[in-house]
């Protein structure tokens, strides 16, 4: 990361699942680093931090981590959510056991755990951290046309980014 700080690189997609928010909050907090302005942050929680509370908790857990006081962007990494089985920060520095079972929850049998919340629900929680100043623009990530049609129906703030692989 600092090499691409260093090359020129003002825009860092992240994201809860990836680990290394901290990392480059101390690239962009420490003696050298770019201009806040100058650079565009992309933020996302993962699918077990979707739940009323939990995305929040996310959201303000990865500012803190970056040392950034709102996301540019702040997007749903994917349209599903998964069961919510503790916090997410640092998680590159807990075992592959505890990241498997935090990121990926399943049953018994190996299936995984699935949230009863929906898209929308999770977008107007969304919007309330919209709201509160914590992100300038909200995203989606990974989502249908059918799944963005209708959360675009029912956003009372659109998507400003749809990122698909």
């Amino acid at each position: 990361m600092e090499a691409a700080v260093d090359a020129g690189y003002r825009l860092f997609d992240t994201a809860e699942l990836y680990g290394n928010e901290w990392r480059l909050g101390n690239i962009l907090t420490g003696a050298g680093g770019p201009n806040r302005e100058a650079v565009f942050i992309l933020g996302k929680p993962w699918r077990t931090n979707h739940g009323p509370g939990h995305l929040r908790q996310a959201c303000v857990g990865s500012l803190a981590e970056l040392g950034i006081e709102s996301f540019d962007c702040y997007a749903l990494h994917w349209p599903g959510a998964f069961v919510h089985r503790g916090e997410l920060h640092r998680l590159s520095e807990q075992s592959i056991t505890e990241q498997q079972q935090r990121t990926f929850p399943t049953d018994q049998n190996g299936t995984p755990i699935e949230a009863a919340h929906t898209l929308v629900e999770a977008w107007e929680r969304l919007e309330a951290l919209h709201d509160e100043g914590l992100t300038r623009t909200l995203g989606v990530c990974n989502v249908t046309l059918p799944q963005l049609a209708r959360l675009v129906d029912d956003a009372r703030i659109p998507p400003a980014l749809v990122q698909v692989e």
